[in-house]
């Protein structure tokens, strides 16, 4: 274990085996050469069999690290840990490689070899952000390795930067109520199929889309949401759980996401979540809720880049031009960092402008 005592600046190390216990001042004042001189400290001490030296692959390592991840986290984030996990595990040189072992050359392996399948830059990334993570906790929580490696990511991955104009956000709006014939007509003869009955109502699909807008909420909190957590009266809506605790918040509801809602609420008076089928008091699924926005979008000619997500990185972005500073963001977005804010929000011309004036006399 490295730690910090109040009176010194340097790191200290305690193992412990079968009741031997080892302190030792490292001499190092960065934490990475201090893990350094612990694992040569350690291997000295207890032999290639001490505590943080087994001699574990990746592949035998996987059953503790799924069964922690399903105590950890979250189904979304299991999800995403075992999906991004899996061409790893797949790929013998990393799978069947002790974890010490694993460094970025090898990495950089796997890296070619899912690239040379066509695979895009994105999607080669998650899997090396979810190996890091992996290696991490068989660090930090297992002591398998003594300290995690450094494996840096694919370049030129794309940013999600686009974001929807006041104006297309009313075409949008407005495509949501359209016929099976003049969704045909906007897609001018391109192919699209669109069905005789609309599932969902188009007020359900006006109101997420408003509320994910202006209230800058993920997808998954807005198909969560339940009236229970609406307060229409004090212009509220209530997160209970997201992607991580700081999803935890209030939110504040503007006039038209009000308006949205209200309408909702007459629709559907009984109902338990703010956003359903006609057919049943169950909530939309984000997968649903994305394919219909694609085909919106689409039909609309947006541009490829434009996702569902876009929705509430162009609340973030409008917050940030009407000069919203980053904590506010953070408590608004519920973000655990406000260095997120760096991603989300693309100041305008006007924006920029408007603080170079605040340098004038």
């Amino acid at each position: 274990m490295i730690y910090k005592r109040d009176e010194s600046k340097f790191y200290w190390t305690r193992l412990e085996k079968s009741g031997r216990v080892i302190q030792r001042s490292t001499k190092c004042t960065l934490l990475r050469e201090a893990k350094d001189f612990e694992a040569k400290l350690r291997l000295e001490e207890f032999g290639p069999e001490g505590p943080g030296n087994f001699a574990t692959t990746l592949k035998e390592f996987w059953p503790e690290l799924e069964a922690h991840w399903k105590q950890n986290c979250k189904g979304r984030t299991l999800k995403y840990y075992r999906e991004a996990l899996r061409p790893v595990l797949d790929f013998p040189k990393i799978a069947d490689t002790q974890l010490h072992r694993i460094k970025q050359p090898l990495v950089e392996k796997f890296m070619a070899h899912r690239q040379a399948q066509g695979l895009a830059i994105v999607t080669v990334n998650h899997s090396i952000r979810a190996l890091r993570r992996a290696l991490h906790i068989a660090a930090e929580k297992f002591e398998y390795i003594a300290a995690a490696p450094r494996l840096t990511l694919l370049k030129n991955e794309n940013q999600r930067e686009a974001v929807v104009s006041e104006t297309d956000f009313q075409r949008l709006l407005k495509a949501c109520a359209l016929t099976s014939q003049e969704t045909l007509d906007l897609y001018e003869g391109r192919p699209v199929v669109v069905s005789s009955v609309a599932a969902v109502p188009k007020e359900t699909i006006r109101a997420l889309f408003t509320v994910m807008y202006d209230c800058g909420i993920r997808a998954g909190e807005a198909c969560r949401l339940e009236w229970s957590t609406v307060n229409l009266a004090d212009k509220w809506i209530f997160i209970a759980s997201g992607k991580t605790k700081d999803a935890r918040r209030r939110v504040g509801l503007t006039t038209r996401a009000i308006a949205a809602l209200a309408a909702l609420r007459a629709l559907r008076p009984n109902a338990r979540y703010c956003f359903t089928r006609h057919d049943a008091d169950r909530p939309l699924t984000v997968g649903w809720v994305s394919h219909k926005f694609m085909r919106l979008r689409r039909g609309l000619g947006l541009p490829d880049g434009v996702v569902l997500h876009s929705l509430r990185h162009s609340c973030a972005t409008r917050l940030g031009n009407a000069g919203a500073n980053v904590l506010d963001l953070q408590k608004v977005m519920g973000w655990s960092s406000p260095v997120i804010a760096a991603r989300y929000v693309h100041l305008d011309e006007a924006r920029m402008q408007t603080l170079s004036g605040l340098l004038e006399v």
